[in-house]
C-alpha cells in the first residue's frame, strides 16, 4: 500500500505540475521546477497514504464472496486512484493559501477549480493505478497453468492410512500416509512417477474438544465424508512426479483448488469437477487451500480459515535426509496448525457473505485435535498403539522429521521441552546447516521442517531407561491454550516421547 500511495503522491503531482506550469502558475519564493515538484509531492504523500488506507478498509468491507485476485487488486488500484486524486484536490486550497499560488488566466472559481485539479490528478493517476496493479498482479506467486488430466479410473482414489508412497533413496525410503495420518515410517524403496489425487470439497459439523459443534468446510478423499481430524489431505509425491488433482465442488457455492507458485484450478462451480496436472515442485512441504474469498493480505482468506486446505509434500528423489548426526530419521509427521471460529462456521452455514475483519478463533488445533486429544491421541494401527500422528515416539539416538504447517491467521510460536530441534527448511528454502530452536516461530501459512533428536535433557544425571519419557510441545501464544474462549489447557499443544 505505500508503494502505490507513493507513486500516486508523486505520480499525480508530476501531472498536476506539469499542467499548473504550463498555464502559467506560480508560487512565492517559488523554488526550481524540479525541486517544486518533489516538495509538492512529498507535502501530498501523508494525504495519498491516508486515501490508500481508506480505500483498502472500503474494499475489505464491499470484497465480493469467491472473487479472484486480479479483481479486487484491480479494484483497490482504481480505488485509490479516485481518493488520493480527490483528496489532494481537497488539500489545494489550502496549499494555495501557505503558498501564495496563482494561476495563469482568468481563476477559476472554488467549486470548478476543485473539480478542475481532481479530474487532472486523476487523469494522471489511473495510468499510475493500473501499472501498479499489473506489477501486483505479475508478482503474486504465479500458477502453472491447468493441464488436462486423464479422468481419475473409477477404481483410482486417494490413498488411505495404510496406503504408503515409497520413495527410492541412498539408504533410505520414505511411507507417506496420503490420506490424512500424517506418520510415516520406513518402506521398501521404490519408482514413482504420477500421483493421482481425487479430491471432495464437503462440508458437515466437527465436534470440537468441549461438545461443541462448529460447521466446518474441508477437503476429504470421498463423496460426503468428512474427517473429525479436520486436517486435509495428505498429498505426497517425489519431486518431478506428475502430480494429477480431480476436484469435486460438492457444495453450492463455487470453491477452488491452489498452491502458490505450482498450480491454481480457479473456480470451481457448484456440483463441477476440475481436473488439474502439474509436477510436483522443489522438495520440500507446500500448503494448498480454497484462494477464493481471500482479502490482499491471504493470511485472512475466509474459504482456508473455514477449513479448506491440505498439505503436499515433495520429497526429494535421493529420499534425503536418512540420518540427522548419525541418528537415523525412523518417522515422519504433518502437523497442521489450525484456528477455529464457530461463528464464521455459522455464517458460511447460512451462505452469508463473511467480513474477513471479524475472525475471531476459539479453538486452536493441531491436526484437529487439541488439549488431551493431542496429547493422547488414538492410534493409527491398535496393534502399534504408540504410532499416531500428533506425539512423536522415539528412542535413544532416533530421530523424527516433523513438517510444520500454520494455517490459521496468527502467529504461533511452538515451543517444544525437553531438547532443542532444528529447522533445516522454511517455506520450501532448505537451510544447509540448520537452526537449533527450542521455540519455533510460525507466521501465517508458513511451513516450517524441523529434526527432533529424541536425546535426554542433559539436565538430567541418571534417567531410568525403563519407563518412557514424555515431554511436552505447546505454542506460547497464550490464547491458543484455551478452548471454548477458556477452558485451559485445551488448546493448541502435544508432546513427544522417549521410549524405553
Amino acid at each position: 500500500m505505500l508503494g502505490l500511495a507513493l507513486a500516486l503522491a508523486y505520480g499525480g503531482g508530476l501531472a498536476l505540475n506539469v499542467v499548473h506550469t504550463a498555464e502559467g502558475g506560480h508560487e512565492r519564493n517559488e523554488p526550481p521546477w524540479v525541486l517544486h515538484w518533489f516538495l509538492d509531492a512529498s507535502l501530498a504523500l501523508p494525504v495519498a497514504v491516508m486515501a490508500v488506507l481508506a480505500s483498502s478498509a472500503l474494499l475489505r468491507l464491499r470484497r465480493p464472496v469467491g472473487a479472484d485476485f486480479r479483481r479486487p487488486a484491480a479494484a483497490f488500484a482504481g480505488l485509490s486512484a479516485l481518493t488520493v486524486s480527490v483528496s489532494v484536490a481537497l488539500s489545494a486550497p489550502l496549499h494555495a493559501a501557505a503558498f501564495g499560488v496563482r494561476h495563469g488566466g482568468e481563476e477559476p472559481g472554488f467549486i470548478a477549480h476543485l473539480l478542475r485539479d481532481a479530474a487532472l490528478g486523476l487523469a494522471g493517476n489511473l495510468p499510475i493505478a493500473a501499472v501498479f496493479c499489473s506489477i501486483l498482479v505479475l508478482i503474486r506467486p504465479r500458477p502453472i497453468a491447468a493441464r488436462a488430466a486423464p479422468a481419475v479410473p473409477p477404481t483410482s482414489r486417494a490413498a488411505t492410512r495404510r496406503d504408503f508412497l515409497k520413495v527410492g533413496g541412498a539408504g533410505m525410503a520414505v511411507a507417506t500416509v496420503a490420506a490424512g495420518a500424517g506418520l510415516a515410517r520406513l518402506a521398501e524403496p521404490a519408482e514413482a512417477g504420477q500421483v493421482d489425487v481425487a479430491l471432495w470439497v464437503n462440508q458437515g459439523d466437527v465436534a470440537m474438544i468441549d461438545g461443541v459443534k462448529v460447521f466446518r468446510w474441508q477437503f476429504t478423499d470421498a463423496p460426503g465424508k468428512l474427517d473429525q481430524d479436520g486436517r486435509g489431505v495428505v498429498i505426497s509425491a517425489v519431486a518431478g512426479d506428475t502430480v494429477a488433482v480431480a476436484v469435486t465442488n460438492t457444495l453450492d457455492e463455487p470453491h477452488s483448488f491452489a498452491i502458490d507458485g505450482v498450480v491454481d484450478s480457479g473456480p470451481i462451480a457448484p456440483g463441477q469437477t476440475a481436473r488439474v496436472s502439474f509436477e510436483a515442485p522443489a522438495p520440500g512441504t507446500y500448503l494448498y487451500r480454497d484462494r477464493l474469498n481471500e482479502p490482499a493480505n491471504p493470511w485472512f482468506g475466509a474459504n482456508r480459515l473455514l477449513g479448506l486446505y491440505g498439505v503436499l509434500i515433495s520429497h526429494p528423489t535421493d529420499g534425503k535426509p536418512s540420518s540427522f548426526e548419525g541418528r537415523p530419521v525412523v518417522a515422519e509427521f504433518v502437523w497442521v496448525m489450525s484456528s477455529i471460529c464457530p461463528a464464521w462456521g455459522e455464517q458460511a452455514r447460512a451462505n452469508r457473505a463473511i467480513d474477513t475483519r471479524t475472525f475471531d478463533p476459539r479453538y486452536f488445533t493441531i491436526n484437529g485435535r487439541s488439549g488431551t486429544r493431542a496429547v493422547h491421541p488414538p492410534p493409527l494401527d491398535p496393534a502399534h498403539p504408540h504410532l499416531n500422528d500428533t506425539v512423536p515416539h522415539g528412542r535413544v539416538g532416533e530421530t523424527a522429521l516433523i513438517r510444520m504447517v500454520n494455517a490459521t491467521a496468527s502467529t504461533h510460536a511452538a515451543h517444544f521441552h525437553g531438547n532443542h530441534v532444528r529447522v533445516i527448511a522454511v517455506n520450501g528454502l532448505a537451510l544447509p546447516h540448520g537452526i537449533d530452536k527450542d521455540v519455533v516461530l510460525m507466521e501465517p501459512m508458513d511451513r516450517k521442517d524441523v529434526l527432533l533428536p529424541f536425546e535426554f535433557p542433559l539436565d538430567v544425571a541418571a534417567p531410568p531407561q525403563d519407563e518412557p519419557w514424555h515431554f511436552p510441545m505447546h505454542c506460547h501464544s497464550e490464547l491458543s491454550q484455551s478452548a471454548g474462549g477458556g477452558l485451559y489447557p485445551s488448546g493448541m499443544l502435544s508432546g513427544w516421547v522417549i521410549e524405553p
